[in-house]
Parts: structure tokens; sequence; C-alpha cells
């Protein structure tokens, strides 16, 4: 999923959770007897619904459809606030004198500063995150259309030897992205 998408997919949920969350509210004020509330059902004219108030259970539907939509509501933007980056790993070299970490966001922020210092390379970015549940570097290199790309995957290449042998015993998946620029029109 591209980022964009993804901060799309991320605000439709939040706007959603946050109208339940509201709806839900709302809706458990009114079976209270809130004044604001009251105020807002007579705005919206909630009365015109003669038949929905004749109905014996229409309190307790009202405050069980509010608390679900509260606690949909809570849940659909507690679980769109989750961080998906990862600073620090656990080695598996631990013993009872004490537990090694690696900050691997350093290490592929290291990764990224040398690859930018190779030719016709505009920018390079990393960063570990969660992507469903492995955890992964995403590497990202954009570049000029006239690079060396063999040159450019070999120095990729080497890069991934040194976080390797940095991070070697740690469960960490690659992903590797390389972005040429657009070709001028006269170069051709």
């Amino acid at each position: 999923m591209t980022r964009s998408l993804a901060f799309v997919d991320r605000l439709i949920t939040l706007i959603f959770g946050l109208a339940l969350l509201a709806l839900g509210t709302f809706f458990i004020a009114i079976n209270f007897g809130e004044r604001h509330a009251l105020d807002a059902q007579d705005w919206m004219k909630l009365d015109t619904w003669p038949a929905a108030y004749d109905w014996e259970y229409l309190p307790a539907s009202l405050l069980a459809g509010g608390i679900l939509a509260t606690l949909i509501g809570l849940w659909l933007i507690v679980a769109n606030l989750k961080r998906r980056r990862v600073a620090r790993m656990n080695s598996s070299n631990n013993s009872p004198l004490g537990t090694i970490t690696v900050n691997v966001a350093n290490v592929a922020d290291a990764m990224a500063e040398s690859l930018e210092q190779l030719p016709k390379v505009n920018r390079a970015s990393a960063k570990v995150v969660t992507d469903r549940k492995v955890k992964t570097l995403e590497l990202t290199v954009t570049a000029d259309p006239t690079v060396d790309v063999i040159s450019l995957k070999r120095a990729i290449a080497q890069q991934e030897a040194a976080f390797r042998s940095a991070v070697r015993d740690m469960n960490l998946a690659s992903s590797y992205r390389i972005h040429l620029g657009p070709v001028e029109r006269g170069a051709l």
C-alpha cells in the first residue's frame, strides 16, 4: 500500500471511528436524559418517528447500540494509531548478565547515507517497519535515469551485507526500491 493510500485509509477509518464514537455517546446521553443530547434530539426532530417511541425496548436498544458504537469507534481509532516503525530490536545473543539491543533504525539510516554518496543518486531513505507482522527494512533510492544501475545494485548488495553483519541474528526482512527520475525529452 502506498504512503498516500495508507494515509487516506487511516483518515477514512479515523473519521468513521469518530462518527461512531459521537453517535454512541449521543445515544447513551439520550438514554440517561442529558440536556444537550435532548436538545440535539429536538433539533433533529427525532420525535417525528412516533412508532419508534412506542416500542418498549427503545431505551435498552439505544443504550446497547450506543455502547456498541462507542466501543467499535474507539477500537477503530486505537487500531489506526499504532506505530509501524521499529527502532530497536533485541539480539538473540543475550545472557543472564544482560540484553543486547541494536538500534536497527540508525543502522538503516547509515545505509541510506552511504548510498546517497554515490554518483547520480539524488536521495536515499531507509526505515524499519512492521509490515504484515514481519519486521522489514525498507530502503528507497532515487537516482538520475542515467545512473549505472548495475553498480547501484552492487552497492546496495554491499550495504545489505554490512547491514546483515550488524544485525546478524535478528529476523529482519529486506525490501529495496530503486526509483529512476524521468528522462529528459531531448536526451534520447
